[in-house]
């Protein structure tokens, strides 16, 4: 499991890589805001996400037609997650939206990795 703890935070730093260059886009260049910016972002993000953990941390034989919908649905739950603590530490606690995106991704990224080794990728 360490190894594939090790590969899925290399994924994940290339796929939080490519959602935090969304969000940045989106907020500074065409002026989103950060909660519909981390949205698009974390969409983006988790079609990166897909495709290295399925070839990359579990290696996966598993049909796609069985890991895409769990793992959209794993997705579906960090987004909620990641967008959620973003507009709450945004609009509410009027934290910097950089800051409070590095505190979602955090937030979201155990739950993720567990709920993907044992149920999306589980062969």
């Amino acid at each position: 499991m360490y190894t594939a703890a090790l590969r899925y935070s290399l994924v994940g730093i290339m796929a939080t890589s490519v959602h935090y260059g969304v969000l940045i886009l989106l907020v500074e260049q065409m002026q989103q805001t950060a909660t519909v910016a981390t949205w698009w972002g974390s969409l983006v993000g988790a079609l990166v996400a897909y495709t290295g953990n399925r070839i990359y941390t579990f290696s996966s034989k598993a049909s796609a037609l069985v890991t895409l919908p769990r793992f959209l649905a794993v997705a579906g739950v960090g987004m909620a997650i990641n967008t959620s603590t973003v507009w709450w530490l945004t609009e509410t606690v009027q934290i910097y939206y950089l800051i409070a995106q590095l505190i979602a991704t955090l937030t979201a990224l155990a739950l993720t990795f567990v709920l993907n080794h044992w149920w999306t990728f589980h062969e």
